[in-house]
């Protein structure tokens, strides 16, 4: 894996906007690029930042630990899908839901 320390502008602005999209897309923001950016891409993968995920056609970055790491330095949360920090329904909203349910399966 590359030193960060050596990271082009270009790739540290690539990484930061597919890092600060991460939250709108659960922690797997979608990667649309323009072909100037192809290189920065395979140099954030080559750092072992970032993997990437097709689905459906559509390209879906996915951070590792230290891709994780590298956003916190910058001041980026990444929540990879609640794997790092679960999101557990309250109980009175999980009450809530189950009635409305019952209800709803009553029409």
């Amino acid at each position: 894996m590359k030193k960060s320390t050596e990271m082009t502008p270009e790739t540290l602005k690539l990484f930061t906007t597919l890092a600060k999209d991460a939250g709108s897309w659960d922690g797997s923001p979608i990667v649309d690029i323009t072909p100037a950016q192809r290189g920065n891409l395979t140099d954030l993968k080559a750092r072992g930042l970032i993997s990437t995920s097709k689905s459906d056609g559509t390209m879906f970055a996915d951070f590792s630990d230290a891709g994780v790491a590298l956003a916190a330095s910058l001041g980026i949360t990444i929540n990879r899908g609640g794997i790092d920090e679960p999101q557990i329904m309250p109980k009175k909203t999980a009450e809530m839901w189950a009635a409305a349910a019952v209800e709803f399966l009553k029409l």
